[in-house]
């Protein structure tokens, strides 16, 4: 088991969507939760888009342990097919364990593709996440109109998936990524 010995370091993917070069704000948020999850883990920024200096500058600045970077015209502007391919691609190829994306228009169609390419579970709209002994990650999603709080466990298949509304976690900020 992976509690003898060694443990193996934790790879955790957030989508950074951009559009024209700018982070969507979702993702300081999402960044910020999975450094409190994963203190000791990498953390890895993932964007798709074309070659973009700046926008290379913010995700190093964000405090990420590594950033990949899928560039291709294809990929200048969102588009369903290519983005959910190109980032099925990617986790095929690094698999990460957990992958969280932002539940913007964007991410709420790009999640399910991508989560459907790879064949695995997504957790949707989710307000919090834990980890449970094995250190699997808990999604907290609202049930019944929100009177409810759920819990979602991927046990097996990798990777976790998860959106989360933006706004449900505070934004880190630059500085405090360091």
């Amino acid at each position: 088991s992976a509690r003898q010995g060694v443990k193996r370091m934790k790879n955790i993917w957030i989508y950074a969507e951009q559009a024209a070069g700018v982070l969507h704000p979702v993702y300081f948020e999402l960044l910020g939760k999975a450094r409190e999850l994963y203190p000791q883990e990498n953390l890895t920024a993932v964007v798709l888009g074309t070659h973009d200096a700046n926008l290379l500058i913010s995700l190093e600045k964000s405090g990420v342990n590594e950033i990949i970077y899928a560039k291709h015209n294809k990929l200048a502007s969102y588009h369903p097919d290519y983005y959910a391919t190109t980032l099925a691609k990617l986790a095929n190829t690094y698999k990460p364990d957990v992958i969280f994306l932002g539940a913007t228009a964007i991410g709420s169609e790009l999640a399910p593709s991508a989560a459907a390419k790879l064949q695995t579970g997504l957790a949707a709209h989710c307000v919090d996440f834990s980890l449970n002994d094995q250190d699997l990650l808990v999604a907290i999603i609202p049930a019944f109109g929100g009177k409810l709080l759920g819990e979602i466990l991927i046990p097996e298949k990798r990777p976790a998936m998860a959106t989360v509304k933006p706004g449900v976690f505070p934004r880190i900020s630059h500085q405090t990524a360091e």
